[in-house]
Order: structure tokens, then sequence, then C-alpha cells
């Protein structure tokens, strides 16, 4: 959790989340409620509502020309088939998921519940802040819905092959979250080394860096309305090209609380 501050404006907020429903991460420390409670507006990487997820639904179980069918074997087809079972997605729907949907959901842990952004948003309702979003739903996909087919097929593979120590891997991140390791969390995800390369720096680009400067960009106009609270991932704070750099460069303070 980050202070923010400038002559003249109103002190705001940039908390770092991650997206997950771990009941440790969901119970917020306790400067976190203080500094949502005294902020006008709240401000997520995207707001999610009932009308929304119907359409990122439809977006990921769509049917096409390029089904897993038709990209793997029978017995990828049926490690898959497992694994998104975990996940929820009946064994009818594999046959109709999108490859970067299905990469998405393997790169979660699997279980029930809210994630932690989503536990924000409805507190923020329920005190009658106003909510915001910094990116549209297209944009956040758009980082994977424009990968050729077989660049997103080549990324379902590594996952699929790879799951368990994915998991053991995002275990081990909820660890240093929770231990508030913000540099060793960032650390921490930039070391693997996978298959192709080139693909994870494109994609690391796009997820990453450029997705940090328009946010950075889209997050003053906020913080010159009135005190608000920014919420988005961790991985975006840290580093010369990370939210927390870029505010700093505008001539903003940051502060850490914790």
């Amino acid at each position: 959790l980050w202070k923010i501050q400038k002559p003249g404006l109103k002190t705001s907020y940039l908390y770092g989340t991650i997206h997950v429903k771990d009941p440790r991460v969901l119970n917020l420390p306790k400067p976190v409620v203080v500094a949502l409670n005294s902020s006008k507006n709240f401000v997520m990487e995207s707001i999610t509502t009932p009308e929304l997820d119907m359409e990122l639904s439809q977006k990921m179980f769509s049917a096409t020309d390029n089904s897993l069918s038709a990209s793997l074997d029978q017995a990828l087809i049926n490690k898959t088939t497992y694994i998104l079972s975990l996940h929820n997605v009946p064994q009818a729907l594999v046959g109709i998921i999108q490859p970067w949907a299905a990469y998405l959901m393997m790169n979660y842990p699997p279980g029930n519940g809210i994630f932690l952004d989503k536990k924000l948003l409805n507190m923020a309702i329920d005190r009658k802040i106003k909510t915001y979003g910094l990116e549209s739903l297209d944009e956040q996909l758009s980082i994977f819905t424009e990968l050729n087919h077989t660049e997103q097929i080549q990324l379902l593979l590594d996952t699929v092959c790879n799951y368990d120590q994915i998991q053991e891997d995002l275990k081990r991140m909820i660890q240093l979250y929770l231990q508030k390791h913000l540099n060793k969390l960032a650390h921490f995800s930039n070391q693997y080394t996978l298959n192709d390369a080139p693909l994870y720096k494109k994609l690391a680009t796009k997820l990453i860096v450029e997705r940090n400067q328009r946010m950075a960009r889209r997050i003053v106009p906020y913080l010159e309305d009135d005190a608000s609270f920014i919420a988005i991932g961790a991985l975006h704070l840290s580093g010369e090209d990370g939210v927390l750099s870029l505010l700093q460069n505008l001539s903003y303070t940051i502060t850490p609380v914790y």
C-alpha cells in the first residue's frame, strides 16, 4: 500500500493486489480498509458487471475452425480437459473454449469464491464510493486475442505441460505477496524460462510494460479529481517501468504505508 501526494491535491492511495481467491489474501490489512474508507473514488484495472461477465464468457467460449481438437492430440486434449475441470469448466465446453482463455484459466489457482479485486470493488460499492476502471474488457483481452492461433496454442501447451509447476509457483507468489515482498515477488515472476522466449517477451511487453504506461496515464485524472484508492496488480508497481516510478516521474510523491 502506497500513499500518493502532490501539493494542492488530496491524498490518494495505490494498492498492489494479487488476482487470487485465497482467504488469506482476502483478509485485508487494516491500513487498506482505512485508506479505502477515506477515498471518494475507487479505481481498478477493469470494472466488472454481470453484463461484462456475460460478454467475457461469450468471447471465451465461442466455436471456431481452430478448435482444440484440431490442434492437440488426444492425450493432450485429455489432460487439458482434466485441468480445466479443476477450474470448473465442464467437459462439454472444452471443445469450444478459446486457447487463450484456457491458458488464462490455468494460470490462476483453482477454487471458488471472489478475487481480491472483486472484494475491493464490492466494498467500494457498499460504501457508495464512485467506482471506475482503467481499461476496457476489449483492451485487456486484445493482449491475447491478437496473438495468432499458433502462438495461443504454444501458450496453452506450455501451461498444460507445466501445470503442476505453475501451481506450485503460484503458491510461492501468494506467500511472497502475504509477506509484502514486492521486489521478491516481481523477481520470482520474471524468472521463468519457457519454450518460446520471443513469444513470452512479446507477451510480457504487452501485459506489463505497455499496460503500466496506459494505467499510469489514466490514473492521473482521478488523483487530480479527489482522494482516490487505486487497486492494480502488484506486478505493475515495481521497476523502472512500474507504475510507482511512472507516477514519480510526473512529480507525485510516493510513500509506502507498509
